[in-house]
């Protein structure tokens, strides 16, 4: 007769990404996409396992955090889709075994919807190629996997600011302007450093969704010699 430990190990182990993982593919800081998800996590947006690992090289235990494909394309819902591309191929390969068929079979799906509109995407601005990416994505898939930014979107209107629904991109930007301890900067340098969005793929609504971000922390818009830049607000 089979032991109850023996019962409850019977399905296989559901595949998780790490945010050490992430770091390591999108070239950027493991303490940032910590910042991030625990960010996340705090305001319930996404759930993860915090896990404790030893480092190879110093013998030293640190933390990071466990994914599973949900929580992941959440976390990484801002990068540029070059970066998201990495993140959902090792996806596929961790699905190589196809435990969750239904996960793979979507992956498979998206690369098609892809394929088949790639000669339409020609000619067409940034905006205007992420929202036909991102509605042939959900036909074809079902799922969010590029959400739309388009003017109609309501995460992107310009009063976001003026209300109480929460930015996903807060935690990342508040991040990055802690570490950066600059008086004054580029909201471009924001788009692209903190998350990772090429200056070609800054429209109007991405460029007023930043801006509204970094005035709900501190920062205002000015003028100087050099162009426009943004400098933290004097407190008092």
């Amino acid at each position: 007769m089979p032991s109850a430990n023996s019962l409850i190990n019977t399905n296989p182990p559901v595949p998780t990404m790490s945010s050490r993982e992430i770091a390591e593919l999108t070239g950027g800081s493991h303490d940032n996409v910590l910042k991030t998800v625990r960010g996340l996590i705090n305001r319930g947006i996404v759930f993860g396992n915090d896990t404790p690992y030893v480092h190879p090289q110093n013998g030293q235990v640190y933390h990071e955090i466990l994914l599973d494909y949900r929580n992941t394309m959440v976390v990484i819902s801002g990068y540029s889709p070059e970066l998201r591309a990495k993140i959902i191929d090792r996806w596929i390969e961790l699905e190589g075994g196809n435990q969750h068929p239904d996960i793979t079979t979507t992956l498979l799906a998206a690369r098609e919807a892809i394929e088949l509109i790639k000669p339409f995407l020609t000619g067409l601005r940034a905006a205007e190629r992420r929202s036909l990416l991102s509605s042939t994505l959900k036909l074809a898939t079902g799922h969010d996997l590029i959400p739309d930014h388009s003017p109609n979107t309501p995460k992107m209107a310009a009063n976001r600011q003026e209300t109480d629904e929460p930015d996903e991109w807060e935690p990342t930007v508040e991040s990055y302007l802690t570490d950066k301890q600059s008086i004054e900067i580029r909201l471009m340098d924001v788009a692209e450093h903190a998350l990772n969005i090429k200056p070609d793929d800054v429209g109007t609504k991405v460029a007023r969704r930043i801006g509204a971000i970094m005035r709900k922390l501190g920062w205002e818009r000015t003028h100087t010699r050099t162009g426009k830049l943004w400098v933290k607000r004097k407190s008092g």
